[in-house]
């Protein structure tokens, strides 16, 4: 398929000579949108639309992101690290397998996105739409999903160890197997939410038939005389 993408705005990069990428990739980047692999370090990208980007395996450490519309672009496996994005959009984007520690993406537009096996520890997605997303199996130890829109989103195995979910709205979600301990799901929405086989807050695992709420099994201490 042919590539297509629109330009609205400006796009801004940072002097290569202040962050050392190369100013080949930021043409690259820049007239095409097409730069798997390039080396887009510390790069500032504002009020821009393009269609289709290919930043497959790119190095997009501390980059910025504002009031930027990349539908269904390719970030897989991108390193994204400690970058910041807001007001943003990226909905049917690709993350498989990106680095996303953390990186602050608050008031974005991630639905539908694919984010499996993301590596986001302490990621920040407050307040983002997130509604039927990919994050099955993602790491996500200490990530923030402050008034995050999860619906009928897949968190199939992900780990969520202390994630701070205030406020989320995971109703119809899946989260079979997923990690919860310790997380903070107070004032959660969790009507229709898959749950069986999850860790729940307090360390015990939703038995089958979890749905909306985590059933645990009974526990019965049973005492026996010690025998002589």
């Amino acid at each position: 398929m042919a590539h297509r993408f629109l330009l609205f705005g400006v796009l801004l990069l940072l002097s290569s000579v202040a962050w050392g990428y190369p100013p080949k990739d930021q043409k690259k980047f820049l007239v095409r949108g097409n730069c798997p692999g390039c080396d887009l370090t510390a790069a500032l990208v504002q009020k821009v639309q393009m269609e289709g980007v290919n930043l497959q395996g790119a190095t997009l450490w501390r980059s910025y992101w504002v009031e930027v519309n990349f539908p269904q672009a390719d970030f897989q496996g991108a390193d994204l690290e400690e970058s910041f994005c807001n007001d943003s959009s990226f909905s049917k984007a690709r993350f498989s397998r990106a680095m996303m520690y953390r990186s602050y993406f608050k008031r974005v537009d991630l639905s539908d996105a694919d984010l499996s096996f993301v590596v986001a520890q302490e990621v920040w997605m407050d307040e983002s739409n997130l509604q039927g997303a990919q994050l099955n199996q993602a790491l996500l130890y200490k990530a923030r999903f402050t008034k995050a829109d999860l619906r009928e989103a897949n968190l199939s195995g992900a780990i969520l160890v202390e994630a701070d979910l205030l406020g989320a709205d995971l109703r119809g979600a899946n989260l079979k197997g997923a990690i919860l301990a310790g997380a903070n799901l107070e004032k959660a929405l969790l009507e229709g939410a898959l749950l069986d086989g999850a860790r729940w807050t307090d360390g015990f695992e939703c038995q089958p038939g979890s749905v909306g709420q985590c059933i645990k099994e009974d526990f019965k201490l049973v005492w026996e005389p010690r025998q002589e």
